[in-house]
């Protein structure tokens, strides 16, 4: 979700790559689903919530699932590349702030959006587990921790990335996550990037796994 969940939630990416073609339908839960294969599906949820100052705000949730041909390491060493997110996260700057305990770090990362919506970034702490034929990857923005940049910075975002060993050579990657936009974006532009933001983000983390 990386508009807001990587869910990458990138805004800039999310919201100039509308229709992917996959049919979407709301389930009894009010979430918004959306197959491309057998191995590829996304859901995602848009509901409305109040901010600090007591204003409604959008809050997002999502999921989406797919299989790479990769290993477990692979998809921890990616995870574990905080710089690489500029490729993997497709954000204009991500770097480590500090490290925090062995797979645990304070991170930053800094996005460009297009007019009309403003840049944005967010600290965030990343924590890494890996037990057998799982891996978890789980970011968490936290406050302050890094000097203000003069954009608007995201304090409600929370993404869980777990990869399965599925056997054979594959690789299950299944994201979840939930986060309130940083920025003020219209209704129908923040519903117009799904679910082309989920399946933008989930597709390039394939496509590197695999090497392509």
């Amino acid at each position: 979700m990386d508009f807001v969940i990587r869910m990458g939630f990138v805004v800039g990416v999310a919201i100039l790559s509308v229709g992917c073609g996959g049919k979407c339908n709301a389930d009894l839960e009010g979430f918004c689903q959306a197959e491309l294969d057998v191995d590829t599906w996304a859901r995602w949820r848009i509901g409305e919530t109040t901010n600090a100052d007591g204003k409604p705000v959008p809050r997002i949730e999502d999921e989406s699932r797919t299989v790479a041909d990769a290993t477990i390491d692979d998809a921890v060493a990616l995870l574990r590349d905080v710089p690489g997110y500029v490729t993997t996260f497709e954000v204009d700057e991500a770097l480590i702030i500090e490290t925090l305990a062995e797979d645990r770090w304070l991170i930053y990362e800094a996005m460009t959006n297009p007019w009309p919506v403003k840049n944005n970034d967010r600290v965030c702490e990343l924590s890494v587990t890996v037990d057998d034929d799982v891996a978890h990857a789980r970011f968490v923005a936290v406050d302050g921790s890094y000097p203000d940049q003069g954009v608007a910075r995201q304090s409600d975002y929370e993404v869980t990335y777990t990869f399965t060993d599925l056997g054979a050579g594959k690789l299950e990657i299944h994201e979840q996550g939930n986060a309130i936009p940083p920025v003020k974006v219209p209704k129908w532009l923040l519903k117009s990037a799904f679910p082309d933001v989920l399946f933008d983000s989930l597709l390039r983390m394939k496509d590197l796994l695999e090497g392509r």
